[in-house]
């Protein structure tokens, strides 16, 4: 991945790592993460691979994408679990998470500004089906 050759990434990488201090209360923990490959999750990701590698977690990172290839070369890690998600759908996951974070969402301007309503539903569906997953496994 084009930016683990970055400086100025791994050095951002590494301070948020160093700030955050102790990351033990993750050992073991996993992760259901939808908008992986937008900008503020695919970051949180980079730091939980980052951590994991680093602190030997064992984390387990579910990684919700429509989009498996394109996410199988962003974030090719042994940590990483690949499941299709798509807001707009029912949810298909039977795995148990200890955290979820719902990240995905329409990012497309035009789309935001020709259909505000049905991006909303679509947000607050997808976050539905994810708090029934989290419900029915927890």
């Amino acid at each position: 991945m084009e930016l683990y050759n970055s400086k100025t990434y791994i050095q951002n990488i590494n301070k948020i790592l160093e700030s955050f201090g102790d990351f033990s209360f993750l050992k073991d923990k996993s992760f259901f993460i939808t908008g992986c490959n937008g900008l503020i999750c695919s970051a949180l990701v980079d730091v939980l691979i980052f951590a994991d590698e680093k602190f030997n977690l064992n984390l387990t990172l579910y990684l919700a994408t429509r989009n498996i290839n394109k996410t199988k070369i962003r974030f090719n890690k042994n940590c990483c679990k690949y499941t299709e998600y798509d807001s707009n759908k029912p949810l298909i996951f039977s795995e148990k998470a200890d955290f979820y974070i719902h990240g995905a969402s329409n990012a497309s301007p035009d789309i935001i500004l020709k259909e505000p309503v049905e991006t909303i539903i679509s947000n607050i569906y997808g976050l539905q089906e994810i708090i029934k997953q989290a419900d029915k496994t927890n």
